[in-house]
């Protein structure tokens, strides 16, 4: 049975409901922004006409007053950079808002309520939810259940119940270009479209074509560590980002892109991957090779091996005297053993006693090194060596 002519007017109807809040919401932030961007010139204008040049010799009382213009420029521009990163959501939405619906009936329920599934959340002045972001508990179901018996664990506990209808749509520039129900036999020229992809040199996103097992992977949180195999080509590096972009949505009080880090094999893995997560409506992580992060971590002080040299030496040195005493060093290096002497040196410095000393301005004590000592011994424990240090 196909889709009828009256169900596709409501679900025109339906679209440009959701378009219309979506332009709205897109006018009101642009408006926030130059409202914004002219409270940060009239900051800046205060700030230059109250403040002048700033000095030492003009005390401590200047120098605080200053930091809290700082401060409230900070606040602006953070506002800013929400809001346009807000204004960009409703672009993306406006061009394609959602890819999904399911009908689903709660059990003790007797109507079964509609679940658009998009990129972000939708949500008009009433509090109504047009769409639901991917990541939300409820779209899971759209990954793992055809028609039939379903469930989604939310904050409450898990909500059972009946999925009626599973729908997938292609929406571009705000127009259903078509849409098919998954219990339906699919024409060959929907499935060629579907299956089909523009050939780039950049990954793209798999949002509407996450499969039931992909998304397990992408929402488990039962394992601190989680290991991903198969073999190359298999989806693991998307998955993985995607999985990213879920945890971000997930623990968005608790971490951001500033917490996460990505080690590539090398720079144009880094390129390729680089685009993912702004399709996604998140800010890039710190991508980078375990060459780069170990050369900005130790610094310039300490000179390093390049691994192309250590290959080469390994390759070519045979004959060398000092060779086989080489070769011993590098596999003690990558051994656990080396690594547990690490953990216990970095261990034994974060408890060996250090030598605070008492801070002073123009001779008035800032902060004892009693305090420094408790805020090292006591407050901080818990925190890396490099941490402890920096707070």
């Amino acid at each position: 049975m196909s889709i009828s002519d009256f169900e596709w007017k409501q679900e025109n109807e339906w679209l440009e409901n959701v378009l219309k809040e979506a332009r709205k919401q897109l006018s009101e932030k642009r408006d926030f922004n130059k409202k914004l961007k002219k409270e940060a010139i009239d900051t800046q204008r205060e700030l230059w006409q109250e403040m002048g040049s700033v000095s030492i010799a003009n005390e401590l009382d200047q120098i605080v007053d200053f930091l809290a213009f700082i401060d409230v420029l900070k606040m602006q521009k953070r506002s800013h950079e929400f809001t346009k990163k807000l204004q960009e959501k409703y672009k993306k939405m406006i061009l394609s808002p959602y890819f999904g619906r399911i009908d689903f009936i709660e059990n003790g329920d007797e109507n079964a309520e509609k679940y658009y599934i998009g990129i972000a959340n939708l949500i008009n002045d009433r509090y109504d939810i047009l769409v639901y972001d991917w990541r939300a508990p409820v779209s899971s179901m759209f990954y793992d259940y055809e028609i039939g018996e379903a469930s989604y664990k939310c904050p409450e506990g898990i909500i059972r119940g009946k999925v009626t209808l599973k729908r997938q749509y292609k929406i571009n520039n705000g127009k259903i270009e078509y849409m098919f129900d998954s219990n339906l036999k699919i024409d060959d020229e929907i499935l060629q479209e579907i299956l089909s992809k523009s050939v780039d040199n950049k990954m793209k996103t798999i949002i509407t074509t996450i499969q039931r097992e992909q998304n397990k992977v992408i929402r488990n949180e039962e394992y601190k560590n989680l290991i991903v195999q198969g073999p190359a080509g298999s989806g693991k590096t998307s998955i993985a980002l995607h999985r990213i972009a879920y945890l971000l949505y997930k623990h968005r009080e608790n971490i951001g892109p500033q917490n996460i880090i990505i080690f590539s094999p090398n720079q144009i893995f880094n390129d390729y991957i680089s685009d993912v997560l702004p399709l996604l409506g998140e800010d890039n992580m710190l991508q980078t090779t375990f060459k780069e992060y170990m050369h900005n971590t130790l610094g310039g002080e300490l000179k390093k091996e390049d691994y192309c040299d250590m290959m080469e030496y390994i390759l070519a040195s045979k004959d060398k005297p000092a060779y086989q005493k080489r070769i011993r060093n590098i596999k003690y290096k990558s051994s656990m053993e080396f690594t547990d002497v690490l953990k216990k040196y970095v261990s034994y410095v974060g408890k060996v006693d250090r030598n605070f000393n008492d801070i002073t301005f123009r001779d008035k004590l800032i902060i004892s090194y009693m305090d420094l000592h408790e805020l090292y011994y006591k407050d901080y424990f818990q925190l890396p060596l490099k941490r402890r240090l920096q707070k």
